[in-house]
C-alpha cells in the first residue's frame, strides 16, 4: 500500500495519552458503577465484558440488563451517567443495554468471549447450534460497521483540535464542502484498545474456517507487547505504534478476503449487482462484485480525496447484510439476491431480536446504544435527524458523481 510509505510519526499529532492505573483503581471504578446503577428499579443485572488485561490501558465495559417493564428511565440514565463521571478514564463508554427477555439469546447478538455477572439476577445464556453461520454473520457486521474504516481513517482524515460542543456539525459541514484542514491524529489509548480488540475477529475467523493463522497470531502478540511495555518504552514506541497500525490495515483486508472465500464456498449469498452504496452517519460503504483486497485501500484513498468521506470498499456479498435491518425497519423487501436458507434463518433470528431491542429502547426513551450500533434510536432531536437526512443526501450525490467519473476503476 504505497500511501503508507510517506506517512511517519511527524505527520501525526498524538492525544489520549495512557495514564498509569493499578488494580485498586479498577476495583473502585467497578464497585462504584455497581453501587450507582444497582439503585435503579429497572436494572435486573450487571455484567462485565472482558477482563482488565493491561493496567492503565484497559477500560471497563459493561452490559446492563433491563427489566422487561421499565418504570423510571430518567433515574436509570442518571445513575449510569453519575458512575461514568466518577471514573471517566476507566469507564469510557456507555454500557450496552439489553432487555431481560432477550439476554438469554445474547449469543445471537454479541460474540461472548468473556462475560462475568457482577450484580443481580442470573440469566442463563443459550447455546447456539449454527455456530459457524452466526460467527460469519457477526464478523460480517463488524466489518461492515468498523473495519477497515476504523484504522484507515487515521491515515486519511485530518482534524482541527476543538472542544466546541458543535464540533460534530463543523466536521460534517467540512466534509460536505470538501475541506480537509488540520493534521492526522492518533488518540493513543483508544487506538491501542481497538488494536487489542482485533484478537476477537481473528478468533471468529478461526471458528469459521478451522484454520490457523500464525502470522496474525504474531501480530496480536506484538499489539499486546506494546500495550504491556508502553510505560517503560521511550519515544520509539510511537514509531512502533504506527508500524502496527499499518500492519493492522493489511490484517483487516486479509480478514475480509478470507470471509469472502467462505461466502463463496458455502454459497450463502449470490447477487447480480455489480456495485452498491450505503450511506450512513459514520459507516458508509461501497460494495463491489469485482472486489480485490490489493487495491481496496487505494480506492478508499481516491474516494476520500474526491469526497472527504471515509468509505470502506467491500465485497458485494456483504451488502445484503448491511441493508437487511434497514429494510426490516422500513418494512421493505430485498431483491437482486439469492440467499441460502440456513444462512437466512439465522440472520432473521439475529436481526429480529435486534429489532426488538431497538423498539424496546425507543419505547422507553433510552439514548444509549443497543448491542449493535445503528442510527435508529429515535431519541435524537428533530433538528439532529433533519441535519442527518440532508447530510446523507448531499454525500450520496457526491459519491455517485465520483463513481460516474471512474473513481473506483
Amino acid at each position: 500500500m504505497k500511501i503508507f510509505n510517506d506517512i511517519q510519526k511527524d505527520n501525526f499529532t498524538f492525544r489520549d495519552v495512557p495514564k498509569k492505573r493499578n488494580n485498586l483503581d479498577y476495583d473502585k471504578a467497578k464497585k462504584d458503577f455497581i453501587r450507582y446503577v444497582s439503585k435503579s428499579k429497572d436494572v435486573s443485572a450487571i455484567y462485565q465484558i472482558g477482563e482488565v488485561s493491561r493496567l492503565g490501558m484497559s477500560d471497563l465495559d459493561f452490559i446492563v440488563v433491563l427489566k422487561n417493564k421499565i418504570v423510571d428511565t430518567k433515574n436509570t440514565i442518571t445513575y449510569i451517567e453519575k458512575s461514568m463521571k466518577t471514573h471517566p478514564y476507566l469507564i469510557m463508554h456507555h454500557p450496552l443495554m439489553i432487555s431481560e427477555k432477550n439476554f438469554s439469546e445474547l449469543n445471537y447478538l454479541f460474540p461472548v468471549f468473556s462475560i462475568k455477572k457482577l450484580h443481580g439476577n442470573s440469566i442463563k445464556i443459550k447455546k447456539i447450534k449454527n455456530k459457524k453461520i452466526i460467527s460469519t454473520i457477526i464478523l460480517t457486521d463488524y466489518i461492515n460497521f468498523h473495519w477497515p474504516r476504523e484504522f484507515t481513517r487515521y491515515f486519511l482524515e485530518k482534524k482541527i483540535k476543538t472542544n466546541n460542543k458543535y464540533s460534530y456539525i463543523f466536521k460534517e459541514i467540512s466534509k460536505l464542502f470538501g475541506i480537509n484542514l488540520g493534521k492526522l491524529e492518533i488518540p493513543i489509548r483508544n487506538v491501542l484498545s481497538r488494536l487489542n480488540s482485533m484478537k476477537y475477529p481473528l478468533h471468529l475467523l478461526k471458528e469459521i474456517t478451522n484454520k490457523k493463522y500464525p502470522e496474525w497470531e504474531k501480530h496480536m502478540l506484538s499489539i499486546d507487547k506494546l500495550r504491556r511495555d508502553w510505560f517503560k518504552l521511550g519515544p520509539k514506541k510511537y514509531d512502533t505504534l504506527i508500524k502496527i497500525m499499518k500492519k493492522n490495515i493489511i490484517f483487516n483486508y486479509f480478514l475480509i478476503e478470507e470471509l469472502k472465500k467462505e461466502y463463496k464456498k458455502n454459497k450463502f449469498i449470490n447477487s447480480n449487482l455489480k456495485i452498491a452504496i450505503f450511506i450512513e452517519k459514520e459507516h458508509s460503504c461501497i460494495f463491489l462484485k469485482k472486489w480485490d483486497s490489493k487495491d481496496s485501500f487505494e480506492k478508499t484513498n481516491r474516494i476520500y480525496k474526491k469526497t472527504k468521506e471515509i468509505n470502506s470498499v467491500l465485497p458485494i456479498e456483504f451488502f445484503y447484510q448491511r441493508i437487511y435491518l434497514d429494510y426490516l425497519i422500513k418494512h421493505k423487501s430485498l431483491k437482486n439476491f439469492k440467499i441460502k436458507k440456513e444462512y437466512l434463518k439465522v440472520l432473521n433470528k439475529r436481526f429480529k431480536l435486534y429489532r426488538e431491542e431497538i423498539d424496546f429502547l425507543n419505547k422507553n426513551k433510552f439514548y444509549f446504544k443497543p448491542i449493535m450500533k445503528f442510527d435508529y434510536l429515535i431519541t435524537k432531536s428533530f433538528a439532529h435527524k433533519l441535519f442527518l437526512v440532508i447530510s446523507k443526501s448531499i454525500r450520496r450525490a457526491k459519491l455517485k458523481n465520483a463513481i460516474k467519473k471512474g473513481i473506483i476503476q
